[in-house]
């Protein structure tokens, strides 16, 4: 969809997003870290700190990503 957005070139609003998206999997390896411990204190102190940063990020992207993808789609 960034591309589509983009139009050759990143803007700041894509940038901020994909570093979100970069930072997911430092997420996922800890969860499992804490799976594997059977830490389910840790687990959840992960998940909610997951939590907390991706609620922006999901608003960000439901107000101006999609609304943006969606038009540069439609040719506007």
């Amino acid at each position: 969809m960034f591309p589509a957005v983009e139009g050759g070139a990143e803007t700041v609003l894509t940038a901020t997003l994909r570093k979100g998206h970069g930072d997911l999997p430092v997420f996922f390896d800890e969860l499992n870290d804490a799976l594997e411990a059977h830490d389910a204190e840790e687990y959840g102190r992960i998940a909610g700190a997951m939590r907390a940063l991706l609620a922006p990020h999901d608003d960000k992207e439901e107000a101006e990503l999609y609304p943006l993808a969606q038009a540069r789609c439609a040719g506007n």
